[in-house]
């Protein structure tokens, strides 16, 4: 009798064993399908990124080179004005030719950092949206849609603020550069670090305000949405914006953009270097990372 029951609890205590392994067996294969999918889910979101932004830069430097027409003013000089109006214009060169160059450098830096920043975002919520059980709301077309267009308006309307912005910095730093006046590399290497921490510091500048490039008519987002779906469109735009101006993606920001100077500087050494004169021996000056 008492072998009979030690057989029975035996045999239970084996079936309870199988189960309790089958579980765990149907746990770790859950989870490796859980971790497969976020990865293939990361890896779409990545290439997505890519190609975006792959298709929004040449409409940046249009919008950059349309509001900062070089071209316009060569063809007045061609024509040959009279002495006060050549010296403006040639002055007006100046300041359009380096406002170029630094609106390139921090409007690409700023769309790169925004699209990834909403595309992950978006990519998060969709993910949840698939996963959750039961079902919670969904983003409509529209919203996912609209929540994208910022990007789109920075590009047009948030890229024509940035040049003004930036022009204005450019022609203070600037005033007292003559224009017979011949820049070494190490001259125009501090000279672009002046025009950086200008904008830096500049009060509504696109790194103190950056929400100002972005969404300027964010009272017009959504407009035709229903009230729940731009309830979650706000929030869509919240989080980008928490994640845009946090301390950490600031200093990115700071740190992509000495990098993209860095790499101006380095392609104007070229011609510095063709011209007898040594190449600079140090990257752009790093006065920091440290928000003011």
């Amino acid at each position: 009798m008492c072998s009979s029951d030690l057989l029975g609890g035996l045999y239970i205590v084996g079936r309870l064993a199988e189960r309790q392994l089958a579980r765990c067996r149907e746990e770790e294969g859950r989870q490796v399908v859980e971790k497969a999918r976020k990865a293939q889910h990361f890896t779409a979101t990545e290439v997505t990124a890519a190609n975006t932004l792959e298709a929004l830069l040449p409409a940046l430097r249009e919008q950059v080179e349309r509001e900062l027409d070089a071209d316009a003013i060569t063809a007045k000089l061609r024509l040959r004005p009279p002495p006060e109006e050549k010296l403006a214009l040639w002055h007006r060169l100046k300041v359009v030719s380096i406002c170029r160059s630094i609106c390139l450098v921090l409007g690409s830096t700023h769309l790169a950092i925004m699209l990834r920043t909403q595309l992950n975002i978006l990519a998060g919520r969709l993910y949840e949206q698939e996963t959750s059980c039961p079902p919670g709301p969904r983003l409509s077309p529209a919203t996912q849609q609209c929540f994208l267009d910022i990007c789109h308006h920075f590009v047009t309307t948030g890229t024509r603020e940035l040049c003004s912005s930036v022009e204005s910095v450019v022609t203070a730093q600037t005033a007292g550069l003559g224009l017979q006046q011949k820049l070494t590399l190490a001259q125009l290497e501090n000279l672009l670090n002046q025009v950086f921490e200008g904008c830096r510091a500049e009060k509504g500048g696109i790194f103190r305000d950056p929400a100002a490039f972005f969404l300027s008519r964010q009272d017009q987002a959504g407009r035709d949405l229903d009230i729940e779906d731009q309830e979650r469109l706000k929030q869509l735009l919240a989080d980008s914006l928490d994640v845009l101006e946090s301390e950490d993606t600031m200093n990115l920001a700071l740190q992509v953009c000495r990098q993209g100077l860095a790499h101006l500087l380095d392609k104007v050494a070229d011609y510095y270097t063709a011209a007898g004169q040594s190449p600079p021996s140090r990257p752009m000056k790093d006065s920091g990372s440290e928000s003011d």
